[in-house]
């Protein structure tokens, strides 16, 4: 199923990305939440992850794993409630330091992945 960590009193559980359980330390109570998100793997970055949620053709949630944190985050609150083409055209092609491709120009891919997906 998933690997399993311990950090203090907290057990981690590792889960596919459909199915997250969060487990609280507090009165050992459990919280689960469907995601119905869509997990892109970028290539060429340092981001490890894109889990990308789309209602219709509009961006409704996207969060990155790894990467440059504060940037990523803004790019992902930036781009909520756009569509995926409005966010093709404005970062697709963009590069990151010599390298040919950025996870701005991943996350192009990663949304057009997902919408063909949930066709």
């Amino acid at each position: 199923m998933g690997e399993r960590a311990r950090r203090g009193k907290l057990e981690i559980v590792e889960l596919p990305v459909h199915l997250r359980i969060v487990l609280k330390d507090a009165g050992g109570t459990r919280e689960e939440e469907e995601r119905g998100m869509y997990r892109y793997t970028p290539r060429g970055v340092c981001s490890r992850a894109i889990d990308i949620d789309l209602d219709g053709d509009k961006v409704a949630r996207v969060e990155f794993v790894g990467g440059c944190d504060g940037n990523l985050k803004a790019v992902s609150k930036l781009i909520e409630g756009m569509t995926v083409e409005d966010v093709a055209a404005a970062l697709e092609g963009n590069t990151c330091g010599r390298r040919a491709t950025s996870c701005a120009d991943q996350l192009v891919k990663g949304l057009r992945e997902a919408r063909q997906a949930a066709v």
